[in-house]
């Protein structure tokens, strides 16, 4: 869900929450790793329970998004070759058609 999904939901069960509220809420959940922001080129983030490392798919004619998952164990050892860099773990957002809007 993205933050203003959340909203609307709380809203109807609690009129008086604040988007401050939420957002106060939801970076603490973040901070604590009980929920992980998933950032979507042109999109507002969506928010979902953390779970295993995993990538994702979305349609760019609907916006849905869909877990995926997928080895990227090479693609991070080809990274880490050619950076020199550390890196800690993967996030992973694959764009195009899903099967409904084909």
């Amino acid at each position: 869900m993205n933050i203003d999904q959340v909203y609307k939901s709380l809203q109807e069960k609690f009129p008086s929450i604040s988007l401050a509220t939420i957002y106060k809420n939801i970076n603490s959940m973040i901070d604590i790793c009980f929920v992980s922001e998933v950032k979507i080129p042109n999109q507002k983030s969506v928010f979902e329970l953390t779970k295993k490392e995993h990538s994702h798919v979305v349609c760019s004619k609907c916006n849905s998004v869909m877990d995926i998952d997928l080895d990227t164990s090479s693609l991070m050892n080809q990274a880490k070759s050619l950076t020199s860099y550390s890196l800690d773990y993967s996030s992973i957002v694959l764009n195009g058609t899903c099967p409904d809007c084909k």
